[in-house]
Formats: structure tokens, C-alpha cells, sequence
């Protein structure tokens, strides 16, 4: 079974918040640094303006989109990515400088952007790889990086687009033709790895989940856009030879035009993805409403699944009685995950009360993941709370008046049960208790009391007793009782207008239902002829037994 991880203490979860928030910080600064320093680059006449206004404005997004990714999650890769993106961004801006040793290094190294732009597109949202073939693709695009690196800085002896009428002090291998062939095989190799990665976002697009696909959106397809962008132009390049980068008309400075702006899209992106995260932590507020209104385990798994945005999503629950997991009908369940899936434990105290059957692609937002966990704990541990004193503040409450249906059930065999389980029948009473008292909320009803093994219940004209009684029935039959004990109740129903004395209804109508239901057998249900005059319709109980020994008769 797949363990949650443990809080840190409170000690040492306060000695690990001022490092994690120093470096990403002190990388946010670095990156305004650059910027501004980037920026004093105006005052050379040869700087195209419209260049540096675009550079500021995305290296900027980046470092700004970045920075506040890597506070948030300071073990995610991606933070550092978008923000190593962002201060790289500005090195092509240094080739203006009228020095051989910067404009050199910085022609050299103007491309290293695309490296951190690749990581993320091929790591998002996890910062890890989502596929071998995606590692392998990075690092063939770093070898690939590398070797135009290595030609731009020690063979490439001189530029038009260097910022100065200078050599390449570091070209210590001068070779015009060389160079020429290494720039443009590593060019076709960049242009086909673009378009390999576009077809691994598209591959990993229509295999993910809705919930997956929810996450990968607001990155993965502005990426897209950037990595198609970039793909032409570098064919731009290749076809006309000019640079845009360097402020070429024509078909490259279009498509540098169009590079720009798409590059723009990805940190724009990750903020959007931000947040909307903030958005869904907000319905969290919502959920603990919801949930604090007693629904339905299918309500629950409904209320959940909205929230998360995982349609698959189930809520399993754990059974102090069966000392197990049970569904919602009270089904054995083994909490284990399979492909694509993972499994929250929802704990208090250390004691388990549920588990949350998800989407694995969830645990890539673990912070809006608590939060929901931490609502269905108290969800679940406000149900067992309310099993315990709702019988004591029924008894401060107004019962509804006039005509209702009343409800009566006992457990046949109960002191066989408590012979053979012993101690744990306690846990057994407890929990036929709960599933009682969920049904009879569900279906418009209220409980009136419970003593020992027997419960009583109200049901106001306008609710659905009847069907309440045959969810009783079947949850009760389907249910993981603890060592294989088998549970049946015995139900009686009548309506009638019972008046209400200081300890609840008394008179005629409560003796009758008491003593109809004790007249049944385990799995049965006696209806009046008033019951059935005062709820009448069509039940579909073909899945219950139908034949029982003829009714006790009352002594």
C-alpha cells in the first residue's frame, strides 16, 4: 500500500523555509540585475530598440513567472528552468557591447535560452522527464548545443553581427568553411528535434488524462507554439542566410518576430496555471461546505472529482468494524494503485478513516491535494463525531408534527453476534449506526433514537421511506462485515400522527411500528396499509429476498 509522507516538525520545517526562499530569490535579483544591465545597453546607438524593449519584456516574464514557481515548489525543477530561461534570455542583448571579449562570448552562448526552454517543455510539470525517449532527446539537443557553442566561440573569426569591428579573440581554430558546415548540419539536427519534441507533446497529449491534460495545457501548448515558431525560423535562416536577431528584414525577422511573442506565451502560461491553481484551492471552501452537509458516499466522490477535476476519482473508507477499506456500498476494497493512479491515505491522529483513489498526475499539485484531504478527514471524522451525539441533540430539537412514517429496525441475532465477535461488536453496532443514519438523512428523513442494537427514525410527508428502507437492506447485505458475520435487520413501517411528549413520539403509532418491525425477520420489511396508502409508488426491490417464515406473532 502507498504510504503518504510524513509532515516535517514544525522545528524543522521552520529552519528549511529561509534557504529555500534565499536561492530562488537571490536568482529573482540576479535575473532584475541582468536586466537592468541589459537595459543600460539603450544608450549605444547601435542597439536596435525594438529589440531590447522585446528581450526586457520576456526575460522579465520569465524571471518574474520563474521565481515565483521555485518559492512555491522549491523541489521542482521548473521554477529554476523558467527563471534560468529568463536570465539567459538577455545574452544575445550583449553582442551590441563594443568589446571583442563580450560580444564574442555573448554571440557565442546567445542560443542557450532554447536549452532551458526544451527542459521544461520536455519536464513539465513535474521537472522530471516524462519518458526516456524525452531524456534522451534532451540530452541529444545539449551535445547538439554544445558543438554550436564550441564553433561559434574557437572557429568563427569574425561576424557582421558581432556589436564591434573586431575579431574573435578566442578563436584559436579560424576556419570559415568549417564553421559553415558544423552551423548548418547543427541546425538541421535543432530543426529536427523541434519537430520530434512537437510530436512527443502531442504523443503525451492524447494519451494523458482529462485531469493530465487539465495540467499540461496552459505550458505545453504555448510551447508548442514557440518550439513551431523557432522551427521556422531557423529554416528562415537557412533559406536566406539572415539573421534576425541581428534586425534582418524579410522572411527572419518575421518569424524571429513571431518567435518572441510565442516564447512570451510560456511563462504568461505558467502564471495563468498559477493561478488557477489559487482558483481551485478557493473551491476547497466550497468542498468543506459541501461535505459538511452529510452527502452521499456517491455525493462525496462527485464533490471531489469536481473539485481535483478527475473524473475517475472514488473515496474508499475505512471500516473500524471489518478492520478494512469498504467502498461506498460497503464492499471490500484494496487500496493499491495501478497504472496512472495513486492512492491518499486520509488519516487523524494516525488512525486511518478513508483513502482517495486518484489521478497519479494529482500528486503534481500536492498543495491543493492536502487541502482536499484535510477537508474529507474532517468530513469523515465530523460523520463518526455525529454518530456518537446525534441522539442527544435530536432530543433538543422540534420533531416534524402531524402525519409522518415512522421507521423501526432491530438487528436479528444480535446476541449471537456479540457472543462471536466480543469486544468488537461495539465497532459492528457503531457502524450498522452510521450507515442507518447516512440513509435515513439521504432520503429526507430523521433519526428519533437508538438503544442498544435498535433505531428509530421520522420521515416527514413529501420524503421516501420506502426506498430507505430497501437502501437499508441492501447496504447492510453488501457491506464487509468483520470475521464474515452477516448483518440483517428487521424494518417495520407505519404513518401515522404520534404525538411528541418530552422524550420524543409517544402513543399508539410508535408501539404499532415497534412491534410490526419486531414481528419480521432478519432482511424484511413490514409496511402498514397506512405506510403504504401514504407512500405510494413503484420500488425496484427484485434483488431482495422475497420469501420469509410468516411473522412472528407479539405474546
Amino acid at each position: 500500500m502507498k504510504q503518504p509522507l510524513a509532515d516535517a516538525p514544525a522545528s524543522d520545517a521552520g529552519r528549511l523555509q529561509v534557504p529555500t526562499a534565499v536561492l530562488p530569490l537571490a536568482f529573482g535579483v540576479l535575473g532584475l540585475v541582468v536586466a537592468g544591465a541589459a537595459l543600460a545597453l539603450w544608450v549605444i546607438p547601435a542597439v536596435p530598440r525594438l529589440t531590447i524593449i522585446g528581450d526586457e519584456l520576456v526575460g522579465l516574464s520569465y524571471i518574474v513567472a520563474g521565481t515565483i514557481a521555485w518559492l512555491r515548489r522549491p523541489s521542482n525543477r521548473i521554477g529554476p528552468a523558467i527563471t534560468g530561461a529568463g536570465i539567459t534570455w538577455f545574452i544575445g542583448d550583449f553582442v551590441f557591447v563594443p568589446n571583442a571579449v563580450i560580444t564574442a562570448l555573448a554571440y557565442a552562448l546567445m542560443w542557450l535560452p532554447n536549452l532551458f526552454a526544451a527542459f521544461i517543455l520536455l519536464s513539465y510539470p513535474t521537472g522530471r522527464f516524462f519518458s526516456p525517449a524525452a531524456r534522451a532527446l534532451f540530452l541529444t539537443a545539449v551535445a547538439v548545443s554544445a558543438a554550436q557553442y564550441a564553433v561559434r566561440l574557437f572557429v568563427l573569426d569574425a561576424t557582421g553581427d558581432y556589436g564591434c569591428t573586431c575579431r574573435n579573440p578566442f578563436a584559436v581554430l579560424p576556419n570559415v568553411a568549417l564553421y559553415d558546415v558544423v552551423m548548418l548540419v547543427t541546425r538541421i539536427v535543432v530543426v529536427l528535434i523541434t519537430l520530434v519534441t512537437l510530436v512527443l507533446i502531442v504523443q503525451r497529449w492524447r494519451h494523458a488524462s482529462p485531469a493530465g491534460r487539465r495540467q499540461l495545457a496552459p505550458v505545453l501548448f504555448a510551447g508548442a507554439v514557440g518550439l513551431a515558431a523557432f522551427a521556422a525560423d531557423i529554416t528562415a535562416y537557412n533559406l536566406t542566410k539572415a539573421s534576425a536577431d541581428a534586425g534582418a528584414l524579410g522572411v527572419a525577422s518575421v518569424t524571429g518576430t513571431l518567435l518572441v511573442l510565442a516564447r512570451t506565451a510560456v511563462p504568461l502560461g505558467l502564471l495563468f496555471g498559477l493561478v488557477r491553481t489559487r482558483l481551485d484551492r478557493a473551491l476547497v471552501a466550497q468542498l468543506i461546505v459541501q461535505l459538511g452537509q452529510a452527502p452521499s458516499p456517491e455525493r462525496v466522490d462527485e464533490v471531489l472529482a469536481a473539485t481535483l477535476h478527475d473524473q475517475t476519482l472514488r473515496v474508499i473508507y475505512w471500516s473500524p468494524a471489518a478492520r478494512a477499506y469498504l467502498d461506498g456500498r460497503g464492499r471490500l476494497v484494496e487500496p493499491s494503485a495501478g497504472e496512472g493512479r495513486a492512492i491518499r491515505l486520509v488519516e487523524r491522529d494516525g488512525s486511518p478513516l478513508a483513502a482517495i483513489d486518484h489521478d497519479a498526475v494529482l500528486t503534481d499539485d500536492p498543495e491543493l491535494l492536502t487541502s482536499v484531504t484535510a477537508a474529507l478527514a474532517l468530513a469523515v471524522d465530523r460523520g463518526r463525531l455525529e454518530t456518537m451525539v446525534r441522539a442527544q441533540a435530536e432530543d433538543s430539537r422540534s420533531f416534524p408534527t402531524g402525519r409522518v412514517t415512522l421507521l423501526y429496525s432491530d438487528i436479528e441475532g444480535s446476541t449471537a453476534l456479540l457472543d462471536r465477535l466480543g469486544p468488537r461488536y461495539a465497532d459492528l453496532l457503531a457502524e450498522q449506526r452510521r450507515i442507518l443514519r447516512g440513509i435515513t438523512r439521504e432520503h429526507g428523513g430523521r433519526e428519533i433514537d437508538s438503544r442498544a442494537d435498535e433505531f428509530f427514525a421520522v420521515f416527514p410527508m413529501g420524503s421516501t421511506p420506502l426506498a430507505a428502507a430497501v437502501a437499508i437492506q441492501r447496504r447492510l447485505r453488501d457491506h464487509e462485515w468483520p470475521e464474515g458475520a452477516t448483518v440483517k435487520v428487521r424494518i417495520g413501517l407505519h404513518t401515522g400522527e404520534p404525538e411528541i411528549g418530552d422524550e420524543g413520539y409517544v402513543g399508539m403509532d410508535v408501539h404499532f411500528v415497534a412491534r410490526l418491525g419486531s414481528a419480521g425477520h432478519g432482511g424484511q420489511i413490514l409496511v402498514s396499509q397506512a405506510a403504504r396508502d401514504a407512500n405510494a409508488g413503484e420500488l425496484d426491490h427484485d434483488d431482495l429476498p422475497a420469501d420469509f417464515p410468516p411473522p412472528r406473532l407479539a405474546k
